[in-house]
């Protein structure tokens, strides 16, 4: 370890990814690691949505991604956990989740190896006045854990859009229609994009459109968490 990241260390010493307490290690607490197990996507999953078969949603839209892969349901401490990377409360969690989405992908396609890893890009008056950007840090984590070459400027974001999640569904697709753009071309490449939540996939969509619009052979999606409507409610039905 460098002085500088030693000195980084006693400065912000490790804590907690999900409840923030002081650990020691960048990973989760033993209180949290026992509740984040009950929460990953596990069992038989599809590769396609990325959801546990039983609660599989391809059925219900037409994906231009080859598939999907995350760690965990949107919900309690995996929830809290990414929130704090989005709203910049608890930045140093990226790591963390940025690993085990990068080993989901590892699991989900043992056999996919990307050219290189984007993400999905904020609108820049956005980025500006926030100064930081969660899905950036997200992504930079799953290119160091997966040694793979990092093009943040891949995609840009050329207009505002409302937020997706107070949406309704059908106003979803045409929010982020045309909403991003390539900055380049990529003819022959596999991408592996990252996005922090996959609800819908429509935004994932809309920016696998334009990888491939611009020669991508195939596009990967990976998210640190994924919404699933039928697994939420088989949650309510079982309580």
């Amino acid at each position: 370890m460098s002085v500088l990241e030693r000195l980084l260390k006693a400065i912000y010493p490790d804590r907690c990814p999900c409840c923030r307490q002081l650990k020691g290690i960048d990973e989760p607490c033993d209180d949290c690691a026992v509740v984040l197990k009950k929460q990953e996507i596990s069992g038989k999953v599809c590769r396609r949505c990325g959801l546990e078969k039983r609660f599989c949603c391809c059925s219900q839209y037409h994906y231009l991604f080859e598939g999907v892969a995350a760690p965990f349901y949107n919900r309690d401490l995996a929830k809290d956990g990414v929130y704090g990377i989005k709203y910049k409360e608890a930045p140093f969690a990226a790591k963390y989740f940025g690993k085990r989405t990068a080993e989901s992908f590892i699991k989900r396609f043992p056999d996919v190896k990307p050219d290189f890893v984007c993400c999905v890009p904020c609108y820049s008056k956005e980025a500006r006045k926030k100064n930081y950007d969660a899905v950036e840090q997200l992504a930079k984590a799953v290119a160091d854990e997966l040694d793979l070459p990092l093009k943040l400027k891949a995609l840009k974001k050329v207009r505002a859009t409302e937020k997706q999640h107070t949406l309704p569904q059908d106003k979803r697709q045409a929010n982020v229609k045309g909403a991003y753009k390539p900055t380049a071309r990529f003819d022959g490449k596999t991408v592996l994009l990252i996005d922090d939540i996959k609800t819908t996939g429509y935004t994932l969509n809309e920016c696998s459109k334009q990888l491939r619009m611009a020669g991508a052979e195939k596009v990967y999606c990976a998210t640190a968490l994924m919404t699933s409507k039928r697994q939420e409610n088989a949650l309510v039905k079982t309580r």
